[in-house]
C-alpha cells in the first residue's frame, strides 16, 4: 500500500504543478527545474525532524489544551519550523538558477513547489498512519494550505526586491506564514475546540484562498513580459483541476469501498462528493480567476473567494441577485483579446437610440469598480478610425446568455463621469449610467 500513496501523494502534487505550469502565461519555467525543488521540497521533511530533535533535548513544548499554549505550539513549534524547512529548497535553487527568476510569479511558483514536496512527503506518511478516508481532505485543505504559507513568505521577497529594500519586510512575511500555519493547525489541534474547529478552519481557508488569489494575481500584472495579448485560459485551468480532484475522488473510495472494505454506504459516498465537490469548486475557480491589470497591486484582504448580490439591477447591466466567484469571467478574458485592437461593437437590438449600427471601437485601458467589477475604456468611433470617437466603458455581461453566435461576448455599454487614465486607479460607482447592449466581433470576422 506505501507504493499505492506514494503515487496518490504525487499525483496530487502534480495537479498543483500542472496548475501553475497553465497559469504561469508570459514566460514559463523549463520542468526539470519544478522536478528537482520538488523533491528538495519532499526531503525538508527532514529538516522538521531534525530541528525536532534537537529542541526536545532542550525544551518539552507540546499541545497541552491551554489556549496560549497550544496556539504558541501550533504558530512556533509546527508553523515556524516548518516554514523554514519549506523556505531551504527554494533558496537552493534560487542560488544556482537565479537568472530564471525574471518575474514576480516565479518566485511563487517555485516555493511553492517546494511547498507542494514537503506537503506530498507529510500526505505519505498520514495516509500511512490513517488510511485512504483522508485523502481527499488532505488534497484539498492541507495541500494549498502548505502552498499558501510558504507563498507568503515569497510575497515578502516579491515586495522587497519589487517595491521596498526594506529586508524586514522579509521577516515580516516569514512571521505571517508562521502564524498562518499556527492558525491552521490551531483550529484542527487545539482540543476545546473540537466540536467546532473544522467549520472554522474551512473558514479560515477560504479567506486565505482570496490571499493566495490576490498574491497571484499582483505576481502576474507585474511581469517584466506583461501583455494582455496572453490571457490565463481559466476554463482550461479549471477542466483540468477538476479531472485531477475527480479521479483523486474515484481512488480514495476505491480504496476505502473495495481494499479496506469499509462500511461507508453509497448514500454516505454521495454527501461525501457534494461536500468536497463545494469546497473544491469555490478554490478552484477562483484560484483559476484573474483579473489581468498591468502594473497593480491589490491589497491583501481578509474576504472570502466569493460574493453574493442582491436586491437592484446593476446599471441594468446585470441582476445582482446571485453568487459569484471572483475573477474576471470568460468574457472578460476573451475582452483582453481585444485589447489595443480595433474591433466593431453592434448593437443587440434592430433599432439602437445610441448607435447606428455595427460601428468600430478600439480598447484603450482596463479599469476596476471600487467594488473590484472589471470594465474595458473604449474610444467609440463615429466613422473610421480617422474620426471623432467618444469614450465609453464596457462591461462584459457575466451571467445568463453572454455569448452572440456562441464566441462574440455580450456586454454592457455604459458611460461615465469620470474615467481614469490608469489602471491602478478605482473608478467610483457614483456617476455611472447603462447605455445598451451589443456584441464585440473582431474586424476580419465575417458575420453570417
Amino acid at each position: 500500500m506505501e507504493f499505492i500513496y506514494g503515487l496518490v501523494a504525487i499525483l496530487i502534487a502534480w495537479t498543483w504543478v500542472d496548475y501553475f505550469r497553465l497559469i504561469d502565461v508570459y514566460e514559463k519555467e523549463k520542468l526539470k527545474y519544478f522536478i528537482i525543488i520538488f523533491f528538495l521540497g519532499w526531503a525538508s521533511v527532514l529538516i522538521v525532524l531534525w530541528i525536532n530533535h534537537i529542541l526536545s533535548q532542550f525544551v518539552v513544548f507540546e499541545l497541552n489544551g491551554y489556549f496560549i499554549n497550544d496556539f504558541l505550539y501550533c504558530t512556533f513549534g509546527i508553523g515556524a519550523i516548518e516554514e523554514f524547512a519549506k523556505l531551504i529548497p527554494f533558496l537552493i535553487i534560487y542560488t544556482f538558477i537565479k537568472k530564471e527568476f525574471n518575474e514576480p510569479v516565479d518566485y511563487l511558483i517555485f516555493i511553492s513547489i517546494s511547498a507542494l514536496g514537503f506537503s506530498a512527503a507529510e500526505n505519505l506518511l498520514y495516509f500511512r498512519s490513517y488510511g485512504p478516508s483522508i485523502i481527499t481532505s488532505r488534497a484539498i485543505l492541507s495541500t494549498i494550505s502548505h502552498m499558501f504559507d510558504t507563498s507568503l513568505i515569497a510575497y515578502g521577497i516579491i515586495l522587497y526586491i519589487y517595491r521596498s529594500r526594506k529586508f524586514s519586510i522579509i521577516i515580516g512575511y516569514f512571521l505571517l506564514a508562521s502564524l498562518s500555519h499556527g492558525i491552521y493547525d490551531f483550529l484542527l489541534m487545539h482540543e476545546p475546540l473540537a466540536s467546532y474547529g473544522w467549520s472554522l478552519m474551512l473558514i479560515y481557508f477560504l479567506l486565505t484562498i482570496s490571499l493566495y488569489a490576490t498574491i497571484l494575481n499582483n505576481a502576474l500584472n507585474n511581469s517584466r513580459f506583461f501583455t494582455y495579448k496572453k490571457v490565463v485560459n481559466s476554463k482550461k485551468v479549471r477542466s483540468h483541476l477538476f479531472l485531477y480532484y475527480f479521479l483523486i475522488f474515484c481512488i480514495q473510495i476505491f480504496l476505502m469501498k473495495y481494499v479496506f472494505e469499509t462500511n461507508m454506504s453509497w448514500e454516505e459516498i454521495l454527501y461525501l462528493f457534494i461536500f468536497i465537490a463545494v469546497i473544491i469548486s469555490i478554490t478552484i475557480s477562483r484560484l483559476s480567476r484573474f483579473t489581468l491589470i498591468k502594473g497593480r497591486w491589490d491589497k491583501l484582504k481578509l474576504i472570502m473567494p466569493f460574493r453574493v448580490f442582491g436586491g437592484k439591477k446593476y446599471y441594468q447591466v446585470e441582476p445582482l441577485i446571485r453568487f459569484a466567484i471572483k475573477g474576471d469571467s470568460r468574457n472578460e478574458v476573451k475582452m483582453n483579446t481585444y485589447f489595443n485592437e480595433y474591433f466593431y461593437l453592434t448593437p443587440m437590438k434592430d433599432k439602437s437610440e445610441y448607435m447606428s449600427g455595427r460601428m468600430l471601437a478600439y480598447i484603450e485601458n482596463k479599469v476596476l469598480l471600487s467594488n473590484n467589477i472589471t470594465l474595458f475604456v473604449i474610444r467609440l468611433y463615429e466613422g473610421d478610425e480617422n474620426s471623432p470617437y467618444t469614450q465609453l466603458l464596457l462591461r462584459p455581461k457575466a451571467i445568463g446568455a453572454n455569448r452572440f453566435k456562441k464566441d462574440l461576448p455580450i456586454v454592457g455599454i455604459l458611460k461615465s463621469d469620470h474615467i481614469p487614465s490608469d489602471g491602478n486607479s478605482e473608478l467610483p460607482i457614483k456617476g455611472i449610467s447603462f447605455i445598451e447592449w451589443a456584441y464585440a466581433s473582431p474586424i476580419n470576422k465575417i458575420e453570417t
